[in-house]
């Protein structure tokens, strides 16, 4: 599970913080943009439980069978 999160957050970063960046900065400039600490905990919580749930305890322990259901 905490590595899960961990990559979750591994993933948003690079994505957020490289990749997206100048999109996410010209097309939701007009928006509030505060952090909001607790929501995003919550949602990485959620995330990854039902990355868990529905995809990795499924898996048994098989890769393909993880990226194929995932």
């Amino acid at each position: 599970m905490l590595v899960t999160i961990a990559v979750f957050l591994g993933i948003d970063a690079i994505w957020l913080g490289i990749i997206a960046k100048g999109f996410y900065n010209t097309q939701l400039s007009a928006f509030n943009r505060t952090l909001n600490i607790p929501a995003a905990i919550l949602a990485y919580i959620l995330l990854s439980l039902g990355l868990y749930y529905f995809v990795i305890s499924k898996a048994d322990g098989d890769t393909a069978s993880a990226v194929i259901n995932g």
